[in-house]
């Protein structure tokens, strides 16, 4: 079937195109150390940046519905999302949960797009969105469970342990923590997504990575997690998902 130029459709399959173009450069990558097609929103506009989370945020309401199907949130009063880009994810989930008040928390270049679409979906009652840097500080707020869908994987290891120190200090006891994303198997040649996912990066990001089931596991125990568990199932979007809880 054809695909009508500007529609989802359309731009999908152009973002596939594009990702085996980037593939294409992994040799170029490994052999250099520098990532060939790197992408830095650091420094974009914002139309640019608003561009891009929009169309993630398209699969992140997707993957909020699944935990939502998933997962018993009766008990979450507050909930925050961690690198929750354009909230999506929060929106999701306190329409499924109109009892939960969430936070959306990501860099200041972030908020205002939040902010736009929170109050585009008339969330304003139940999501609040918050400038910070988890990697840097302590999380603002107290919160039952925390969400973390695609941010450890763009971090280094040494700010994944940072970010869950400071995650922590902010969920209440007996509190839960879902992070959503590519997870490798401990043999790192598997989920093919997880191991795919990695060659995109190698072309993208200066650091960065899915990294393995044990490194996460090591991270939580670390910053004072319990009853960490890998979900036996894909997210919608093919995103795996590791939960664990703050001690009573």
């Amino acid at each position: 079937r054809f695909l009508v130029r500007g529609s989802p459709d359309y731009l999908d399959g152009m973002r596939w195109a594009d990702q085996w173009n980037r593939k294409f450069k992994t040799a170029e990558s490994i052999r250099t150390g520098v990532p060939q097609s790197k992408l830095d929103f650091s420094n974009s506009p914002p139309e640019e940046v608003e561009a891009f989370l929009r169309r993630i945020n398209r699969r992140t309401v997707v993957t909020a519905r699944g935990l939502v199907e998933r997962f018993d949130f009766s008990s979450t009063r507050t909930l925050v999302d961690i690198g929750g880009g354009a909230g999506g994810l929060a929106v999701t989930i306190t329409k499924a949960c109109p009892h939960i008040q969430a936070t959306v928390v990501d860099l200041p270049q972030v908020i205002p797009v939040a902010q736009k679409v929170v109050e585009e979906e008339g969330a304003t009652d139940h999501v609040k969105v918050l400038a910070a840097d988890v990697v840097s500080g302590p999380l603002p707020g107290s919160y039952d469970t925390a969400v973390l869908k695609n941010l450890i994987q763009v971090l280094s290891p040494g700010d994944v342990q940072r970010a869950l120190m400071n995650i922590s200090e902010a969920i209440n006891p007996g509190g839960t923590i879902h992070i959503v994303g590519q997870i490798l198997d401990d043999s790192r040649t598997t989920p093919p997504e997880a191991v795919g996912f990695n060659l995109l990066f190698i072309n993208y990001f200066d650091v960065g990575e899915s990294y393995t089931e044990q490194e996460h596991r090591e991270w939580l125990t670390e910053a004072g997690f319990v009853g960490i568990n890998r979900a036996n199932l894909l997210l919608p979007g093919e995103y795996g998902l590791i939960t664990a809880q703050k001690p009573t």
